[in-house]
């Protein structure tokens, strides 16, 4: 979630969740003079900044995750800070507004997936898989049909060509929002199963609304095995794919925004708002690496919660 910074009128929007959100009805008449903005930045100091931010990104936190017991503390900080400046509990738990969701996970303990191709054989290593499947996936010596995407503008294949086959996906490196819609076209199609390759193949989870249907789309496996680029590149014509992939499961959880408001002095706009936002949560633990696998998040997002916070600070004194 992006860092904004808006105007709102009314009531309050409705907004992703991990938001840090200051609501402040319009009270700027005296902006514009020097010794009202020496007064309004006095509390805004790089102390206070540094202190912010070097807890919500300390190694205690353990990088955010959603959800983790580290994003719960840095909730509980911010409200805290609310509380102390005296702002309003604008949320539907005091300072927090619960939004439930559900974690998806993939479980992997029987996961296998080989593909022959040519007299060779590759197997998906589980260390280094992401599987997505909302239903248990049982194929054998399904046909595999290759599909090349180097970039947003490359022609998605025919439907009749992919549906009910292995499609092994080698695509260019971009992350761009047109090449995902691009990928998901492809689920779209009626493939048994998406094989591509991936950048971390980091095992993870996903967050979907609570209520909310679940994707119907094809099976995806995503691998950062270095062995499987140059096989999938080779391909052979009648090569054949086997899987085996639970079904996912889903976990119940609630998420918090915090919010809080402070009321301006002007009648005239008291029905006017500015919202300054942040989202305080990041990417948690990385699962491999050498040293230091934390991802602390100072910058994506301490640095943006910890603004609000000073910028709290000053509009309530």
């Amino acid at each position: 979630m992006p860092q904004s910074t808006g105007v709102y009128h009314g009531g309050f929007p409705t907004m992703s969740t991990r938001a840090l959100v200051l609501t402040l009805a319009v009270c700027l008449s005296a902006a514009g003079q020097p010794n009202a903005q020496q007064a309004f930045l006095a509390p805004i100091t790089a102390d206070t900044l540094k202190a912010h931010v070097s807890f919500l990104a300390s190694d205690a936190l353990q990088g955010r995750n959603t959800p983790s017991p580290g994003l719960d503390v840095a909730a509980e900080y911010i409200a805290s800070q609310f509380r102390r400046l005296g702002l309003q509990a604008a949320g539907n738990d005091g300072y927090f507004q619960i939004a439930p969701y559900a974690v998806v996970r993939q479980p992997m303990e029987n996961f296998e997936l080989t593909i022959e191709s040519g007299g060779k054989t590759w197997k998906a290593p589980k260390d280094r898989v992401v599987a997505s499947a909302a239903v248990a996936v049982s194929l054998n010596g399904v046909e595999v049909v290759k599909v090349l995407l180097p970039d947003e503008n490359a022609a998605l294949p025919a439907k009749e060509a992919v549906q009910g086959k292995a499609v092994v996906l080698v695509s260019g490196p971009t992350r761009s929002r047109a090449m995902t819609q691009k990928r998901q076209e492809l689920l779209g199609l009626g493939p048994a199963i998406v094989v591509t390759a991936a950048f971390t193949g980091q095992a993870g989870s996903q967050l979907r609304e609570a209520g909310a249907p679940a994707a119907r789309r094809a099976p995806q496996v995503t691998t950062s095995d270095p062995e499987f680029t140059s096989f999938a590149e080779a391909l052979a014509d009648g090569a054949r794919l086997s899987a085996t992939i639970p079904a996912a499961v889903e976990e119940p959880v609630a998420l918090k925004n915090v919010i809080a408001t402070l009321p301006g002095s002007d009648p005239a706009l008291k029905d006017s708002y500015v919202l300054l936002t942040a989202h305080y949560d990041h990417i948690g633990v990385s699962a491999r690496g050498d040293g230091d696998r934390i991802n602390n998040g100072a910058n994506d997002d301490a640095s943006g919660v910890a603004s609000v916070l000073a910028l709290a600070e000053a509009f309530s004194k």
